[in-house]
C-alpha cells in the first residue's frame, strides 16, 4: 500500500526503454486519478497490485478471501480502497478473471480501478522472427511467449464482472535495439519467457538464435512494437 509519495519510488527505477514506458504509464494513469478525486486527501487509500505476492492473492485464490484479501500481513477488507492500479502485470496471472473479481471485491462503490496490460500484437516481429527461425531448420515451432489477451474482449468481461463506465484504449510504443539478444534481455523484464507449463524444456538451439537475430535485422531493423491495453 502507498500513499501520496508512492510515485517517487518509480522514479527510482533502472532506466531502460521498456521502463520507461512503464514508468511514464504511471504518471500518465496518476494524472487521471487526480482528475476524479484528490489524492491528497488522507481518506483516499489505494493499493498498487504490482507486488507479485498480491497479484497471486487475488489471482488464485478468490474462494479463500471472500472477505479478506492478504497483503505483506496486512488486511485487504472488502470495499475499502478508493483505487486500485495495475501497472503491466496481468500478463503472467493466469486467472485474469479471477483475479479482476477481487480487484471489484476490494474497491469502494465508487472505487476506480486503473490497469495496463500486454495485448494485441505485442512484441509480435520477435514472435515472428523466432517462427520464421524455426521453420528454416525445419524445427516446427515452439512458442516461447506468454499468450496475450485480445483487447476487443477486455470491455465485455470487465463489464460482465460488474465494472461499471468501463473505458478502454489502446497505443503502441516503439522500442528500437541492438540486436535480439538486448532485446531478449529487457522483455525477460516483463516475464515474457519460456515460463508456460506447456512448452519444449530443451534450451534454444544456438542455430535458431542465430537464424531469428538475421530475420529480425533483415525484416524489422530492431524495432519491436509493444501493444498495451490501457483500462
Amino acid at each position: 500500500m502507498f500513499d501520496v509519495k508512492a510515485i517517487e519510488k518509480f522514479e527510482k527505477r533502472r532506466n531502460g526503454s521498456i521502463l520507461e514506458i512503464e514508468k511514464n504509464l504511471y504518471n500518465a494513469i496518476f494524472d487521471d486519478y487526480n482528475d476524479l478525486v484528490n489524492i491528497s486527501k488522507n481518506s483516499q487509500l489505494v493499493i498498487d497490485t504490482k507486488s507479485d505476492f498480491l497479484s497471486k492473492k487475488l489471482g488464485f485464490s478468490a474462494e479463500h478471501i471472500s472477505s479478506y484479501g492478504i497483503y505483506n500481513g496486512e488486511i485487504l477488507i472488502n470495499k475499502t480502497f478508493d483505487a486500485v492500479f495495475s501497472i503491466n502485470n496481468m500478463h503472467k496471472i493466469n486467472n485474469i478473471r479471477k483475479y479482476l473479481e477481487n480487484v471489484k471485491l476490494i474497491l469502494n462503490e465508487n472505487g476506480v480501478f486503473f490497469g495496463t496490460m500486454l495485448a494485441g500484437d505485442n512484441i509480435i516481429s520477435l514472435c515472428n522472427a523466432f517462427y520464421k527461425a524455426y521453420q528454416e531448420h525445419n524445427l516446427g515451432f515452439v512458442n516461447h511467449f506468454l499468450p496475450v489477451v485480445d483487447i476487443k474482449q477486455v470491455g465485455s468481461l470487465m463489464q460482465s464482472i460488474g465494472f461499471r463506465n468501463v473505458v478502454v484504449s489502446a497505443m503502441s510504443h516503439k522500442v528500437e535495439y541492438r540486436d535480439i539478444f538486448d532485446a531478449i534481455s529487457e522483455i525477460r523484464l516483463l516475464s515474457e519467457q519460456n515460463c508456460m507449463e506447456k512448452r519444449d524444456k530443451r534450451p534454444i538451439l544456438r542455430k535458431v538464435i542465430r537464424s531469428a537475430d538475421e530475420f529480425f535485422e533483415k525484416n524489422v531493423e530492431y524495432n519491436i512494437v509493444s501493444i498495451f491495453a490501457q483500462k
